[in-house]
């Protein structure tokens, strides 16, 4: 939520230290990475406690702290959504009105992430969508006319939809496909800009080499602000969401991956100033 944490609540967040160029330096809270990468108390695993046993919907995202800019000037801001599913679509007006109940975890993202960044003062001024596969509001195969719902005229002239898929070929190198998200991001953003991005296009070779590619290149990290990632790591067995057992089941995990190299990445990108927050 939008609500500044309370002093107990602080005191179990992590913080970044914020040194502004023309003002004061201030702390600004985010949650704490942990292995799970779900909301601490979600359905997975064994009862934390009899006090907190784990009751809460896998998808709930009310736990992240998302950066708010309330109280402090507006800068440009640019919303990249890779995986945007079904789009404005089945929402109406294309905008929530309000945040959906448990964070909006199910909830179509790009109407999602718009009214989670408006309630911080940060309305986006430029979205940039990548979906090769638009579906309708019940999951189905969709046309593109369906993707943009009834999004206004005002809204719709920010928005850049990219139908297709991403593309970012191998690190490191520099030269982007023609279809690469990261060259879009250098050729849009500059260091002033606040941007948001989220990764979720569920092919984890490019997912990967993105993410990747912003830890490893500072100069690409330098133009994020805030990151939102599913990352499909391995934890024991444990269905996150994206390995559900069963015959016929499809895993999305990350072959090798595990809790540690899952939350190290995350650490290297918020030791690089970039919020990155694990995702659902």
């Amino acid at each position: 939520h939008g609500i500044a944490p309370t002093p107990e609540e602080r005191r179990a967040l992590s913080h970044f230290r914020v040194e502004p160029a023309r003002s004061a330096a201030f702390v600004e809270p985010i949650e704490p990475l942990h292995g799970i990468a779900r909301h601490p108390f979600a359905r997975v695993g064994c009862p934390h406690s009899v006090a907190h046993p784990h009751d809460v919907d896998l998808f709930d995202i009310t736990y992240l702290v998302i950066h708010n800019a309330c109280g402090r000037p507006k800068p440009r801001v640019l919303l990249f959504d890779l995986g945007a599913s079904v789009g404005f679509k089945g929402v109406p007006g294309g905008i929530y009105a309000a945040m959906p109940a448990q964070g909006g975890g199910l909830a179509p993202s790009l109407p999602l992430l718009y009214r989670v960044y408006a309630d911080r003062c940060l309305e986006p001024d430029a979205v940039f969508a990548w979906e090769p596969a638009p579906r309708d509001a019940r999951g189905r195969w969709g046309e593109e006319r369906d993707w943009w719902g009834q999004l206004p005229p005002d809204k719709r002239a920010r928005v850049r939809f990219y139908h297709d898929m991403v593309d970012e070929g191998q690190l490191p190198a520099t030269d982007h496909p023609a279809n690469s998200f990261l060259g879009v991001l250098e050729a849009a953003a500059v260091p002033d800009d606040f941007v948001a991005v989220k990764v979720d296009i569920d092919t984890m070779g490019v997912e990967l080499t993105i993410v990747e590619a912003l830890a490893e290149r500072p100069e690409l990290a330098a133009l994020v602000d805030e990151l939102f990632f599913e990352y499909h790591f391995h934890f024991d067995g444990m269905n996150f969401g994206w390995n559900e057992p069963g015959p016929g089941a499809v895993n999305y995990e990350v072959p090798g991956s595990d809790v540690d190299t899952a939350v190290g990445l995350m650490y290297r990108l918020r030791t690089l100033g970039v919020r990155a927050h694990f995702w659902i």
